[in-house]
C-alpha cells in the first residue's frame, strides 16, 4: 500500500474522518512499538533531523513516517524521555489480552483475594501509563494519586459487589453470567471515568484552569472548562466503549453459545476467545470515535467565548480544543 508524502506537519491519514483516524490508533496500538529502545529511537530522530536538515533524497516517505510514528508514539513529548515499554499505548492491547480473561473468570469474581489483587493491580497500571505519558512534566504526584486511590475504590468496590452476589447463586445459571458479565464492567468502566476525572479535574471544574480554544482563525481566546467538559465526557465514552466489546458482549455470548456441545465441553476457553477478539476489535474503533481535535459551538461555552468577531468581522461561532485521550 502506497503512502502519503511525508510531513512533519500534517497527520499521515485524514484525521477528521473516522477510517483515518481508526488507521492511525491501529499503528499506534502495534505491539512492534515494544520493541523500541532508547538505541533505535536515537536513530530514527536522525531520520527525522536528516530530512528537517534538507537530506531528503535518500529516505523513502514509508521510512520517514515510521520513525515519526516511533518518536511520537515512545518518547514523552515535553520531557524526552524514553517512555518504558510496559507503560506505552503499544502495551494495551498485549497486557489485556491477559488481564481481562484473568478479571472475568468466574474463579476470579468468586474470589475476595482475587478480585480485589486483580483490580488493584489493574489501577496500579492504569496510574503508571497516566503518570508516563502526562501531559506536562510539572504535573505533581499528588494529582496522581488521588486518582489512583479514587480508581481502586471504585473498581474493587463495585467487582468485590459482584463476588458477593455471586457467592450467593449457583455458577452457570443466567441470573449469575448476567450478573458476571456487566457488574465488574460497570465497576471498571466507572473507575476508568473516575481517574480520568480525577487526574483531568482543572480543566472541567468550576473555578478551575480550563483547557485551551481557538477560534476558526486558529487564535487562542482563553481557557474553557466547558471544553473541558466536553472533553472528559468523550474521553469517559471512548473507556466505556472499549470496555463493552471485551467485558460484556463475550460473557452474555456464553449463554446461547452454551448450547453448542464442543462450547460446553471448553466455555472458559471460548469465552477467553471472545474477550481476545473484543480486545482487539474494540479498542482502536472506540479510540477513533472522537478526534483528539475536536469542534465546538461558541454558544455551549463560557459567556466570554460568545459574541466575539474573527480577523475578517464575522461573528465566532465555532471554536476548536486538544481533547487528549
Amino acid at each position: 500500500m502506497s503512502v502519503p508524502p511525508f510531513s512533519d506537519a500534517t497527520t499521515k491519514y485524514d484525521m477528521s474522518s473516522f477510517s483515518g483516524r481508526l488507521r492511525y490508533w491501529c499503528e499506534s496500538l502495534n505491539p512492534v512499538l515494544l520493541l523500541e529502545n532508547e538505541r533505535t529511537l536515537q536513530k530514527s530522530q536522525m531520520l527525522l533531523d536528516r530530512w528537517k536538515g534538507g537530506d531528503r533524497g535518500r529516505l523513502s516517505d514509508a521510512e520517514l513516517w515510521d520513525a515519526r510514528r516511533a518518536v511520537e508514539q515512545c518518547v514523552h513529548p515535553t520531557t524526552g524521555e524514553v517512555i518504558p515499554a510496559p507503560y506505552r499505548m503499544s502495551m494495551f492491547l498485549p497486557l489485556n489480552y491477559v488481564l481481562v480473561p484473568l478479571m472475568m473468570a468466574p474463579s476470579t469474581l468468586t474470589s475476595v483475594p482475587r478480585t480485589f489483587g486483580v483490580q488493584l493491580f489493574n489501577q496500579t497500571f492504569n496510574a503508571a501509563v497516566n503518570y508516563a505519558n502526562r501531559s506536562s512534566d510539572k504535573q505533581p504526584l499528588s494529582e496522581i494519586a488521588k486518582a489512583y486511590g479514587a480508581a481502586v475504590t471504585v473498581a474493587c468496590g463495585g467487582s468485590l459487589a459482584a463476588t458477593a452476589m455471586l457467592k450467593r447463586l449457583p455458577p452457570g445459571t443466567t441470573v449469575a453470567t448476567l450478573i458476571r458479565g456487566t457488574v465488574p464492567f460497570l465497576a471498571v468502566s466507572c473507575a476508568a471515568v473516575v481517574n480520568v476525572a480525577c487526574m483531568r479535574q482543572s480543566e472541567w471544574r468550576a473555578g478551575g484552569q480550563g483547557i485551551r480554544v481557538k477560534d476558526e482563525d486558529g487564535v487562542v481566546r482563553g481557557q474553557s472548562t466547558a471544553a473541558g467538559w466536553d472533553s472528559l465526557t468523550k474521553c469517559g465514552a471512548a473507556r466505556v466503549m472499549w470496555n463493552t466489546p471485551c467485558m460484556v458482549l463475550p460473557t452474555l455470548l456464553m449463554l446461547p453459545l452454551s448450547r453448542i456441545a464442543a462450547i460446553r465441553a471448553r466455555p472458559y476457553m471460548t469465552e477467553c476467545a471472545l474477550q481476545i477478539v473484543g480486545i482487539t476489535a474494540g479498542v482502536p474503533p472506540a479510540l477513533a470515535a472522537f478526534n483528539v481535535v475536536q469542534t465546538i459551538d461558541a454558544a455551549q461555552l463560557e459567556p466570554q467565548f460568545q459574541g466575539l468577531t474573527r480577523k475578517d468581522g464575522s461573528p465566532v461561532r465555532q471554536y476548536t480544543y486538544y481533547k487528549g485521550l
